[in-house]
């Protein structure tokens, strides 16, 4: 399939689609569709009513204080490669072994290590939302466990360069 047939079929922009996959030419076997939820267990909603209020299910804090931003999500000028680079969360900084919470209740989708994000976490949430939460150490919770807003997930790990840790 092209990425102009995935985007018809899920009524979403192709430039979305490819952005937020990687810029990659052509549909890889495995894609990420935002607002759609595979994981068993959790369904999607429907599309919300827009006459109703709707509240986020995404009300905390991944950190126990606020953080300054290092990174924000999206193209990015990676000054060490003189490029753009598309960055696909966001980085906060934090201390090493700082407490790393859930934004929302939900359920635990991965638990384990990815070749880019490192020790990574994925929670799925009410509305077919997901978070993300990278660069991890003493990981905490278990695929399929169910969480609470606030519930300690893991910890920051230490940086391999610098001082400076991050939550991705």
């Amino acid at each position: 399939r092209t990425w102009a047939q995935v985007a018809q079929t899920y009524n979403r922009s192709a430039d979305l689609l490819v952005e937020i996959n990687g810029c990659v030419g052509t549909v890889p076997p495995e894609i990420f569709i935002p607002g759609v939820n595979w994981f068993p267990g959790v369904s999607s909603a429907a599309a919300p009513n827009p006459t109703a209020p709707r509240t986020s299910p995404l009300q905390g804090y991944p950190l126990p204080e606020p953080a300054a931003v290092v990174m924000n999500f999206g193209w990015q000028p990676d000054h060490d490669r003189d490029a753009m680079v598309f960055n696909t969360g966001v980085a906060l900084a934090a201390a090493a072994d700082t407490l790393v919470l859930a934004v929302g209740a939900g359920t635990v989708a991965f638990v384990g290590t990815d070749s880019v994000y490192g020790n990574l976490i994925v929670v799925n949430h009410a509305d077919g939302l997901q978070t993300r939460y990278a660069n991890l150490t003493a990981m905490a919770v278990t695929v399929g466990q169910r969480v609470a807003q606030g519930a300690t997930l893991g910890k920051v790990a230490a940086q391999s360069e610098g001082p400076d840790s991050y939550l991705f």
